[in-house]
């Protein structure tokens, strides 16, 4: 099992490793826990009040802020996961939860999936979810 003090920058997918290189791996971390797999603006300079700000704090929102927006007041980007679980249990849960009317931004957040898998499953883009979903798993349970 790894452990977040075995996680080095490289590690991370995307621009969970950039946030690591400028701040630390705990702080990217924190960013993947609190918003992993939905699309965020980050500003430049981030007020108080902003989601960042209180993931993080507001020195380490400021770093990530100008990181992000080199040149631009804000960028909007998409947190990746971070998240190491089964594709298959997911996919599986995340049937069941849309199956009971479950809005995309619910079964995102509990799942850990990104809304856009969501919402490729919730328009119909199945064959690969069925796929999965058929596929005999010998390491797992529904």
């Amino acid at each position: 099992m790894m452990h977040n003090s075995d996680v080095i920058p490289f590690d991370l997918p995307g621009l969970l490793s950039d946030i690591a290189h400028v701040t630390d791996v705990e702080t990217a971390r924190k960013v993947a826990a609190a918003f992993g797999g939905h699309r965020v603006v980050i500003a430049r300079a981030p007020n108080p009040d902003n989601w960042l700000v209180k993931a993080v704090g507001m020195a380490k929102a400021q770093t990530i802020g100008q990181m992000v927006c080199e040149e631009d007041s804000f960028e909007r980007v998409e947190i990746p996961m971070g998240s190491f679980a089964s594709r298959n249990m997911k996919w599986r849960r995340l049937k069941r939860l849309a199956e009971a009317g479950a809005t995309r931004r619910h079964m995102a957040d509990v799942l850990g999936l990104h809304e856009k898998t969501v919402q490729r499953i919730k328009n119909g883009k199945r064959s690969t979810f069925e796929a999965v979903i058929a596929q005999s798993d010998l390491f797992e349970t529904g």
